[in-house]
């Protein structure tokens, strides 16, 4: 039986992708407008449910170990358990707010406010949860992060800057019991 040879292109790893990419619009110009237009369709269709799920999924996951691992007595001083939870849960949704940035200053709109309302509403699932171990000692982190992603996202640089809102269908059937917390914090950003 022969051996399929497997596919370079499948291989690479993103540095080398990227690379290839540019060299082919380099050889062939032409490609440039529809290389364009697929990387506006990639960076326009976040799936918010997903950025949600990630977020949950994330913070469900830090355990009492990753905590302990972060507080306590250390060579600079002590790390009070409050803001060793603080520090892993802001961790958690770094990552989607880095995202979301740049997606807006990339003038996609469409990407930032998905991701941004994947983190809300992330958060909006954790609002009442008991017992967790880390969310134990920083109870107020999904309050606060929401009405910081929620500010952080009006404020983004790009062409929409000052025009942001959320999707009123969003606001009043995904996160009903926040619809306050978003017009304070549309008002306070305005």
């Amino acid at each position: 039986m022969a051996r399929r040879r497997k596919k370079v292109l499948d291989g690479l790893t993103a540095a080398e992708g990227q690379a290839v990419l540019r060299l082919l619009l380099e050889r062939h110009p032409g490609l440039v407008r529809e290389a364009e237009a697929l990387a506006v369709e990639v960076g326009s269709s976040v799936d918010r449910e997903a950025v949600a799920q990630d977020v949950v999924a994330a913070i469900g996951m830090l355990s009492l170990d990753d905590l302990g691992a972060r507080a306590g007595r250390k060579s600079w001083g002590y790390v009070g358990p409050g803001e060793a939870a603080q520090e892993l849960l802001e961790e958690t949704v770094e990552g989607h707010l880095a995202n979301m940035a740049r997606l807006a200053d990339l003038g996609l709109e469409d990407g930032a406010r998905a991701t941004c309302e994947g983190v809300l509403l992330g958060l909006y699932r954790l609002r009442g949860l008991r017992g967790h171990e880390v969310l134990m000692d920083a109870d107020d982190f999904p309050v606060e992060t929401f009405a910081w992603t929620l500010e952080q996202w009006l404020k983004a640089a790009g062409p929409s800057k000052g025009r942001r809102r959320l999707d009123d269908h969003f606001a009043d059937v995904e996160i009903p019991d926040w619809g306050w917390l978003v017009d304070r914090v549309t008002q306070d950003t305005r």
